[in-house]
């Protein structure tokens, strides 16, 4: 249990399940203490030292879910042993691309543990199209986002416009050279404009040619939601994400979005429509997008309005709803046996 986005989805879902009534744990084997300030839990992780440890004492329930490549022959096991009834395959990403093309033996091992459980959740059209190309099938249901939480704060002062930006250069895929050139050629055509990355402890040790506010990690949601709701436009200029929430949670605090047309994103990303969107690792294209952004008022205001229309479609309690139906339609064979 870790501050990441994936970590984030999972906690968000069991505190839903909690809401609707359902006993709802989570297991792991760490437990970063930064998760309490950086959102709320409704009920404490159970923590293990170790796999053993975990395998001779997971708790009985109805049904186990896998939440990464490597906790779903864990799962699959509780079955076997009568522990759990069912399971199900929390899939957020195509992980076995988590693994360089060189590590063929390794995205192997990830793709065979999508044997071991028939139930498959994604949360995007193209990760159900990936792993229907593997032969798997899977059930969509769309990501959920808090909406009471991210929303436009009042937060915009008169000023020069501000481009803010994620910048995670430890972090494999999330273009971080691309950002950083792209908003050095912005920040010369337009030297006015006030530059904010976030993301990162140590973007001071990086070389970054041009002035700008560094927020380090934001662990604080309604920070976030804040320094979204400050900016004009939202830049994503990673390579590729298995989703990429940080988009969704821009357009709903009112940033005009650029992002890469890349995997997950383009559930929701339509050029030209909600978002400027832009092939990944062409820092020009980037710009570009930006200073028009930045030029065009109504374009600007066009991409707003639309993004606050895409974003009613991901709250986090019709994804719950969603959730318990799928697995109470799972268990409805095994109580009429």
């Amino acid at each position: 249990l870790v501050v990441a986005g994936g970590v984030l989805s999972v906690i968000q879902l069991v505190n839903e399940l909690i809401l609707l009534g359902v006993d709802a744990r989570i297991v792991a084997l760490f437990e970063d203490s930064a998760i309490y300030d950086w959102t709320r839990l409704y009920t404490r992780p159970i923590i293990f030292r170790n796999e053993q440890e975990l395998m001779a004492n997971f708790p009985e329930t109805d049904i186990a879910v896998a939440t990464l490549w490597n906790t779903a022959p864990w799962v699959a096991e509780m079955v076997k042993k009568g522990r759990a009834h069912e399971s199900v395959y929390f899939i957020q990403d195509y992980e076995p691309w988590f693994f360089r093309k060189d590590k063929e033996g390794q995205r192997k091992r990830v793709k065979e543990t999508y044997q071991m459980i028939d139930n498959k959740i994604v949360k995007s059209e193209w990760l159900l199209g990936v792993l229907d190309e593997d032969g798997f099938a899977a059930h969509k249901i769309l990501l959920g986002m808090d909406l009471a939480r991210f929303y436009p704060r009042d937060a915009k002062a008169s000023g020069p416009p501000i481009v803010l930006a994620m910048a995670r250069p430890g972090t494999p895929q999330r273009g971080f050279q691309s950002t950083i050139e792209a908003l050095g050629q912005v920040k010369r055509t337009m030297p006015e404009v006030e530059i904010v990355l976030f993301g990162d402890r140590f973007l001071a040790s990086q070389h970054i040619p041009f002035d700008y506010r560094d927020e380090g990690v934001v662990t604080n949601q309604d920070q976030l939601a804040r320094l979204y709701s400050e900016a004009d436009v939202f830049l994503d200029g990673s390579d590729f994400q298995g989703f990429g929430r940080c988009g969704l949670e821009a357009m709903a605090c009112g940033a005009a979005c650029v992002l890469t047309g890349v995997g997950g994103v383009t559930e929701y990303a339509k050029d030209g429509e909600n978002s400027l969107v832009v092939p990944p690792k062409q820092p020009e294209a980037f710009a570009a997008a930006i200073t028009k952004i930045l030029n065009d008022s109504g374009l600007k205001q066009r991409l707003i309005k639309a993004g606050f229309s895409t974003v009613k479609a991901y709250c986090h309690k019709r994804e719950a709803k969603q959730t318990l139906d799928y697995f109470r339609n799972i268990l409805e064979p095994m109580s009429l046996t």
